[in-house]
């Protein structure tokens, strides 16, 4: 189960029903991709995919205490998934152990036929030297982005740092100056898109048609029936949104300086890793949150992106991995690479997994 169209961070918006996380069933599994994570970590089965356009493969396996892998843009074919911003998303693995994402990984990847944006898969080159890990500042902004993160988060980010330096990585600190803009770019670059590539669920060749939708005497009408009635109100609120970016007159005001913060972003991280190999940030920052948005409302949950979008932006692999138990739920940091660098994704997660190993579930919370 999924949040609808992959539009969500808790998997509360699903067309179907609400997703438990398996630690506490009061709690969100994240989202979209919730149900994957869920399902993984109640040990139901031993991996699972997810369609990751701002982090939503690795915000639920963080929740869920397990390996989620965000590929390179190109890596893996997109062909089947139903398009909701196809600049940025990507088909990812979720599962308990670094070993078995990267074999699952090792199945997908490739150039497929039908999909014109993948890409033959050509690995970075190995790396026969001290891994050196860059940590940028973070929660420090103060602009209409910023976010603040969780105590538990940032204890989590204190212990993972003191691991990776004990490990024998090389940590250090860098700077990502368009990391505090990047959730306004992310948000109008998938909505606009989302608002073309979801036209076609208009009730005549694609999606659900409106029960009365026979009684409409246009084809207009029927459309606006269908669309009302077979959209959740997340996927109407981000098709409006997209519109709006997208009307002559406003796309110099929001589309195309949402593209001059994609790229600066790029060039942000090609200035990082000309001086570290690899980047850490959290998952997400807050903790797994109690369902209903008692705790963290829809705008938040949005601005919460922060960490995760930047990779999709970028088309960079990213890798999230159990870091540590706070207050009794897992908390989540990932890895950011190179791109076409998973072997290192991999090599890094594996070697953190001697550490501290995904944690299982408490046997009542899985359901046994």
């Amino acid at each position: 189960n999924l949040d609808e169209v992959g539009m969500g961070a808790s998997c509360e918006n699903s067309a179907l029903a609400v997703t438990s996380n398996p630690w506490d069933e009061t709690m969100v599994p994240g989202g979209s991709s919730g149900g994957s994570a869920a399902a993984v970590a109640a040990g139901m089965v031993p991996f699972a995919l997810g369609s990751d356009t701002g982090g939503s493969v690795r915000q639920p396996a963080a929740f869920c205490g397990v390996y989620g892998l965000k590929p390179t843009y190109g890596a893996v074919s997109r062909f089947g998934l139903v398009a909701y911003a196809s600049s940025l998303e990507v088909i990812g693995v979720m599962a308990k152990t670094t070993s078995r994402t990267r074999e699952v990984f090792a199945c997908m990847r490739g150039q497929d036929p039908l999909d014109h944006s993948s890409l033959a898969y050509s690995p970075a080159p190995a790396r026969n030297k001290e891994i050196s890990v860059g940590i940028p500042a973070l929660g420090q902004g103060s602009g209409p982005e910023a976010v603040s993160l969780h105590p538990d988060v940032a204890a989590s980010l204190k212990k993972t740092r003191q691991a990776l330096k004990t490990l024998g990585f090389k940590v250090r600190e860098i700077t990502l100056p368009s990391l505090d803009r990047v959730v306004s770019s992310y948000y109008i670059i998938a909505m606009a898109e989302a608002s073309a590539n979801l036209a076609r669920f208009d009730g005549v060749r694609y999606g659900r048609r409106a029960m009365d939708a026979d009684a409409a005497e246009t084809p207009e009408e029927l459309m606006r029936l269908s669309r009302s009635r077979g959209l959740g109100e997340e996927v109407k609120l981000r098709i409006l949104l997209g519109t709006y970016v997208l009307r002559s007159g406003f796309q110099d005001r929001y589309y195309l300086r949402a593209q001059k913060i994609r790229s600066a972003l790029r060039h942000d991280f090609q200035q990082a890793f000309g001086k570290v190999d690899l980047i850490l940030l959290p998952t997400y920052p807050y903790p797994p949150f109690k369902k209903g948005g008692r705790a963290l409302d829809p705008f938040g949950q949005k601005l919460a992106d922060i960490y995760t979008c930047s990779a999709n932006l970028a088309g960079l692999p990213a890798m999230s991995f159990p870091a540590s138990l706070e207050n009794g739920l897992p908390v989540g940091m990932q890895f950011m690479a190179p791109s076409f660098a998973e072997e290192l994704l991999f090599a890094s997660c594996a070697r953190f997994e001697e550490y501290f190993p995904a944690p299982d579930c408490p046997p009542a919370a899985a359901g046994d």
